[in-house]
């Protein structure tokens, strides 16, 4: 079976670009450096997208497939404004998965 890499949080969000300041302030790292902090958003940027996706897929098979439904369209447009409002508002642990994921991250990092 071919596994696809789903990513509701695009490489030019702004969540993104908040989520790397975070993760980087937490973990103490000073991007002087361009190509590191690019390869450090990549990083966020997958793991993060994987993490939410697993949370997505954890949901039982009706509210999974129900929010996927309503995601597909949000990503097409590459609309971060509706791809949040969808995660908010059908997620309603949202904002605590962006917790759990920056815990985790800081806490590997120790």
């Amino acid at each position: 079976m071919t596994k696809f890499l789903i990513t509701p949080i695009y490489f030019h969000y702004i969540f993104l670009g908040k989520l790397v300041q975070d993760a980087a302030i937490l973990s103490s790292i000073n991007f002087s450096d361009s190509d590191k902090y690019q390869q450090f958003k990549i990083s966020i940027f997958l793991n993060f997208n994987r993490y939410l996706m697993n949370h997505i897929l954890s949901l039982e098979d009706i509210e999974s497939d129900r929010l996927m439904e309503l995601l597909i369209p949000a990503m097409e447009k590459a609309s971060e404004e509706d791809t949040l409002m969808v995660l908010k508002s059908h997620m309603g642990s949202f904002d605590k998965i962006r917790s759990e994921f920056l815990e985790i991250f800081n806490n590997h990092n120790k």
